[in-house]
């Protein structure tokens, strides 16, 4: 072909469609995945894919819906091409539980166990488990069975769903809970008859457990009175450790291992209760270890706690308003515990309260209250409050008395009398005898569980070694010397003496009174020495109080070497109110027969009223007194074969007025009284059964004689009316 030209043209690529292969379900696995595979309609085979998780080529790996973009590549032939969004979705894994048969045999008071249940799967989200009756067994906060009562129930697990996984199905398993055996111990139990280690263990108030094997029992729980002892040398492990309490006592432990070797372990709880009569001031210690908060109260109210700082520095000057000098005490603070050895009063709000302290073990072992404090510038200056650490009674006069040069010879208590006033109880720590001036029982220096006492320091940074061999229980106590000495809950026991002569003088105005005790024996002096007792005052205006003086000091107890016959002993009086007043021998003991214990009464020294306390109390009247130690002295006689009425026998009876009447005191008998005016009229004629007596008569003010016949001698005394 001729005039033809050669011309160009182009095929320009197609465009391929592109689709993406969804290929199937894809179901959680914690790895990425998603298509992966396309077609087109083209010949390219490279391509890239991007997902709507992320916009990059990596896979999502969580449950969900997604979409995926697939592009080819460009080839000869081919351009570049891309699908549409494709959607796509990555399912919820499956959860499956297992959950094995739980362990036969599970008792009432069991230990809280793990329920068992795994997943089989790893899912995220943790098994959790119900029950199907609470009064069997119940789901603690970690998530653990706290068996609760005798019967079966059903225990679910279930795992709930989580972004990747899906609600498991529930599985269960039954629980049955049987009741654990009850070893009830009688009197004179041993460790013999610790015959089942899965039982509880109950000490009745009638039993005294002594335990002489090393033993492992599940509970021990002591009641109100019941004894239990550990002899040194033996251990005992248990899970709860309780001691309860009511209104007619406490249980009491006693733990006669020194060292770590053996002794109790407890692996749970330890509870120790004591019963508070009242809403009032207890003085009380904690006799556990290891515990995490001050004591709590069982059913309503509270407690409030106040500790007494020796060395603070307001007891100087005391709190204007609140607190008198040497009296500031402390609020206690619910964050703290209490401290070993340390007394504290606690005040419930309640009529009665069940106060339980807790802890994770009971204070044993010899020990030592340190850190005891003298401060000059209070003026109550080195009385401590301490208290009894341990769980048992304690004999704390080998303590005290061991320390001759820190400590004052002296335990002090609280007590509080029918009238509601609270009395500084004293016993010596030579012979552990003591006062009784609420009347609520005589007190000595063993020590009940849980009980707050004073001490007293000479000198800074006293302590007080404990001997754990001077512990005991509430049955009795014997003391050198003394011999039995039967105790009571709550209170000291009390003290029977046969070894030397006891004189106690109470004065009483009522409704509440005071003691104070003289007692003689070889070994001390007539100086003050250790085995005088000095006086705490009641600090209440309500109570008068009664003491002796020696060399300056104020004597609760005043110990002497023998009886000072026909020396008259100064006998300290106060009261801060005015009133009638009756002084009474509260104890006479180990005096001769027919010994004279004479009160004069100096109100009037020219006719002083003179009253055998042996025989008789006296009474009088008196206006507040803050020390008055002139008023009364104290006469000891000793036995005499007769007695007559003499003028020159420095007197066997005495003749004096009070409040308008004559009182004749003395020994005589068959007495022939005759009253004579100041013109010689007889206006008085009377036979006296004794002398030791008040004249009740109306005689007009003026000048009389008194003239008293015996067995033919007569006395005649003047005396004048007002």
């Amino acid at each position: 072909m001729t005039g033809a030209s050669a011309g160009t043209f182009t095929i320009n690529p197609a465009t391929p469609t592109v689709s993406v292969t969804v290929g199937g379900t894809y179901t959680y696995n914690n790895s990425p995945q998603g298509p992966n595979a396309a077609t087109n309609t083209g010949t390219g085979s490279s391509y890239t894919y991007i997902y709507s998780n992320s916009g990059t080529s990596t896979p999502p790996t969580a449950a969900g819906s997604y979409t995926v973009t697939a592009t080819v590549a460009a080839d000869g032939n081919y351009g570049s091409a891309s699908s549409s969004a494709t959607a796509f979705s990555i399912e919820k894994a499956t959860q499956t539980i297992n959950f094995g048969a739980f362990p036969t045999g599970k008792l009432t008071g069991d230990l809280d166990f793990p329920p068992g249940a795994t997943s089989a799967t790893s899912g995220t989200n943790a098994i959790t488990y119900t029950t199907s009756n609470s009064a069997v067994a119940s789901i603690s906060g970690i998530g653990e069975i706290h068996i609760v009562g005798v019967g079966t129930c059903t225990i679910y697990a279930d795992q709930a769903s989580s972004t990747n996984y899906n609600a498991a199905t529930q599985a269960s398993q039954s629980l049955t809970i049987a009741a654990r055996p009850v070893l009830i111990m009688g009197s004179n139990a041993t460790a013999a008859d610790l015959t089942n280690d899965v039982a509880d263990i109950s000490v009745p108030a009638s039993a005294d457990l002594t335990i002489g094997a090393t033993r492992t029992i599940h509970n021990i729980t002591i009641e109100r009175g019941g004894k239990v002892t550990l002899n040194d040398g033996y251990s005992l492990t248990v899970n709860d450790f309780n001691i309860n309490s009511d209104a007619s006592g406490t249980g009491t432990f006693v733990d006669m291992n020194t060292t770590n070797a053996h002794g109790l372990t407890v692996n749970g709880a330890t509870n120790v209760q004591q019963y508070l009569s009242s809403s009032r001031n207890w003085y009380m210690s904690s006799p556990v270890s290891g515990a995490s908060s001050l004591p709590t109260v069982d059913g309503v109210g509270s407690l409030t706690f106040y500790s007494y700082p020796e060395s603070d520095s307001r007891q100087a000057a005391g709190v204007n308003g609140v607190y008198a000098a040497g009296a500031v005490w402390n609020t206690v603070s619910g964050a703290t515990t209490m401290a070993f050895g340390t007394g504290y009063i606690v005040k419930p709000s309640a009529a009665t309260s069940t106060v339980t302290f807790s802890g994770t073990g009971l204070n044993t072992g010899n020990q030592t209250i340190s850190g005891l404090t003298y401060t000059a510038a209070n003026p109550k200056h080195g009385f401590n409050l301490i208290g009894n650490p341990y769980p048992s009674y304690l004999n704390v006069l080998p303590s005290i008395s061991s320390n001759v040069d820190g400590l004052e010879p002296t335990v002090w208590y609280r007590t509080r009398d029918a009238a509601g006033y609270y009395h500084c109880e004293t016993v010596n720590t030579s012979d552990g005898f003591g006062t009784n001036s609420s009347l609520t029982g005589r007190v000595t220096g063993y020590i009940p569980p849980m009980q707050g006492f004073w001490v007293r320091t000479k000198l800074n940074n006293q302590s007080i070694a404990l001997s754990n061999s001077n512990r005991s229980h509430t049955t009795s106590v014997t003391m050198s010397g003394i011999g039995t000495v039967p105790t009571t809950p709550l209170k000291s026991p009390t003290l029977k003496n046969e070894t030397y002569g006891l004189l106690g003088l109470n004065v009483f105005n009522g409704v509440t009174g005071d003691e104070t005790i003289i007692k003689f024996y070889s070994g001390a002096t007539n100086n003050l020495d250790a085995y005088d007792s000095g006086k705490m005052s009641n600090g209440n205006v309500n109570i008068p109080e009664l003491f002796t003086i020696v060399d300056g000091s104020q004597l609760a107890i005043n110990t002497m070497n023998s009886i000072p016959y026909d020396t008259e002993i100064a006998l300290g009086f106060t009261t801060g109110k005015s009133g009638d007043f009756t002084i009474n021998a509260s104890l006479m003991s180990n005096f001769a027969e027919g010994t004279q214990i004479l009160l004069k009464d100096n109100i009037d020294p020219q006719n002083p009223v003179i009253t055998d306390l042996a025989k008789q109390s006296y009474s009088f009247n008196s206006d507040t007194t803050t020390s008055n130690t002139s008023r009364f002295t104290l006469i000891f006689k000793a036995p005499s074969v007769a007695t007559v009425i003499n003028p020159e026998s420095k007197g066997n009876v005495w003749i004096s007025i009070r409040n308008g009447q004559i009182v004749v005191n003395g020994t005589a008998n068959r007495v022939m009284l005759e009253v004579f005016n100041s013109v010689g009229q007889k206006v008085i004629s009377k036979n006296l059964g004794t002398t030791n007596m008040l004249l009740n008569n109306n005689l007009a003010a003026g000048a009389y004689l008194v003239k008293l016949t015996t067995e033919g001698k007569s006395i005649t005394r003047k005396i004048i009316i007002d």
